[in-house]
């Protein structure tokens, strides 16, 4: 949210490569709710260590004319 604060339960898992490969593909059926419109992220940590933030603006639906 806008502090900082997380909205979702984080995931914990454990992640076992097969022989020397380092690739991971990761599908995760989320589904957010935000409690407010505006800036969002979702963000991916490995052992506490930020790895990737996406940014996600939610915006207001259109009004029907």
């Amino acid at each position: 949210d806008a502090d900082g604060q997380d909205r979702m339960k984080p995931a914990a898992l454990t992640v076992t490569f097969p022989g020397d490969s380092r690739l991971f593909n990761l599908i995760a059926s989320m589904t957010p709710a935000f409690a407010s419109y505006g800036s969002h992220s979702i963000v991916l940590s490995i052992d506490g260590h930020i790895m990737a933030s996406i940014p996600i603006n939610v915006l207001r639906p259109a009004k029907d004319s």
